[in-house]
Order: structure tokens, then sequence, then C-alpha cells
């Protein structure tokens, strides 16, 4: 009898070991994503730049009169052939995309111009972008070096445009870094005499050196490329994959359904992540 007890009582506990191992579970773990956010933050700032500029190129290409605003103060001197855009000495919300800017920076078109044809190189004074639109946040990022815009017209509303882009930036906590991209992009006008409903749709890749950390940087999904309009900072959908010490980490701008907004997430180490990139620099 007793060695029919002591099998039951083995049993039992085998039983309970095997059925419950919750407390042998580890959970995930949420990984740090802060340097590849900063890294996304840089790079999605420079491609609002280029699309900017872009757009601005194809109006003076068409000899379309850029639409007055008070932020930024737009110039064409025809005679240099530039374009200025004007941020002033204290930062300004632009009336565009709503971000806090201040410097300028110039484009130096190209002296046969044509409707069929963009091409331009943008270069910086003194280009800081703000964190937020909030007067008092004094977080920012400055921009320099230069990028070369240049393609041709598709049909009356698209132009297929390529950006070379060989960029420094820094911060005012101090950090800094580098991004060099060549990326594709088709330039869809819209209404070519109002900037704000323009369609930017981007593929492409290149580097970017970020406090000491260099990633791959891939728009690897032809299907899900990067998509900037003109009325939004940040880009409404599209993944981009970072890449570094063997690891890849991909973030994806459509978890809000492609709304204006500042939301992304970030798959890292098999683990998502939302983020609110306007949280970065």
């Amino acid at each position: 009898m007793k060695k029919y007890v002591y099998l039951f009582t083995v049993l039992l506990v085998f039983f309970y070991s095997c059925s419950d191992d919750s407390s042998t579970t580890t959970p995930p773990v949420t990984p740090n994503i802060e340097v590849e956010s900063n890294t996304l933050a840089v790079s999605t700032e420079l491609e609002k730049i280029c699309t900017m500029a872009n757009g601005y190129l194809i109006l003076v290409y068409n000899n379309v009169s850029i639409p007055a605003g008070v932020c930024p103060e737009v110039t064409v001197n025809q005679q240099s052939k530039t374009i200025t855009v004007d941020y002033g000495g204290t930062p300004c919300v632009s009336s565009v995309d709503s971000a806090r800017r201040s410097g300028k920076f110039t484009i130096n078109y190209y002296t046969n111009v044509s409707p069929d044809s963009v091409a331009g190189k943008v270069t910086f004074t003194n280009y800081r972008v703000y964190k937020t639109a909030i007067t008092t946040d004094t977080a920012y990022l400055q921009i320099a070096g230069d990028d070369d815009i240049g393609g041709k017209k598709v049909d009356a509303s698209n132009y297929r445009v390529s950006y070379v882009m060989n960029n420094n930036f820094y911060r005012d906590n101090g950090t800094s870094g580098n991004a060099l991209l060549n990326l594709i992009v088709n330039a869809n006008t819209g209404n070519i005499g109002i900037l704000s409903d323009d369609v930017f749709s981007i593929t492409g890749s290149g580097t970017l050196l970020n406090s000491g950390t260099t990633y791959a940087y891939n728009i690897y999904d032809t299907a899900n490329p990067l998509m900037i309009y003109g009325d939004c900072r940040y880009p409404k959908s599209g993944k981009i994959k970072l890449s570094a010490n063997s690891a890849d980490v991909i973030l994806d701008f459509y978890p809000n359904g492609g709304g204006c907004d500042a939301i992304l997430s970030i798959l890292k180490n098999s683990v998502t992540v939302t983020v609110d990139l306007s949280k970065y620099y």
C-alpha cells in the first residue's frame, strides 16, 4: 500500500511541475531603442529638407511663383540662380508643415531651366530644426553639408528624381554624426502652385553615423516606400531597416494608419515597441 501511495505522490508532483511552468517563463525584455530613434529623427529631417527643396525647384523650373509665407521667407534670385529658404535668426514655426526652424538653406539651380527637368544643390547656413514647436524648448538639430537633387518630368504631375545627400549634423547636447544617402524619389506635385499637397514616394539606401554607431540605412520594401507629404513634418507611412553589428531593426511609420503624426513602431530583438519620434533628437 505504501508503494502505491508513494507512486501516486510522485505522479502528482510531476503533473503539476509540467502543467505549471509560469515560474520559469521569462517575459520578453523591452529593447533599448534610443539610438535608433535619434538616428531616424535625423534621416527624417534630411529627407524632409530635400522634399521641400524639390518642391521649390519644380515651381521655379515651371516658372510658377512660390507661394508667399511669413515662415519661411522664400526668395528667388534669377540672376544668381538661387532659391533661399530663410527661417530667420529667431526660430519660427513653418506655415507649411508646422515644424520650428531657424537659419536657412539655399538651393543653387542650374542655368538650363526647363519644365522637363529639375536640378539643384542644397547648402545650409546655421540651419536648425527644433524638437518641438514650443518656444521654450531649446533642443535642436543643426545640419550642414550639401545635397544634390536632379531628375526628369514623367507626366503632368510627376517627376522621377534622385537625392544624393552628404550631411553632418550636431545636437545641442554635443552629440553629432554624418549621413550619406542615395535616394530615388517620385515627386507628385498635385496642384503645382500648392506646396502642401505635394507627395514624395522614396526608396534607397545609405549609411548613418550617429553617436559612434554606424548604421546601414535601407528603405528595403518597394511595396512600402517612405511617403512624405508637403503638409506633414513626419512620413505618413513606409518601412526602413537599420543594420548594425549584424543585427537588423525594422521601423514602420504606419502603426496609426497613415496619420500625420510622429508615431512609428520599431521591431528589435523580436520585440515591437511603439515610439513617438517627436521626443527624439
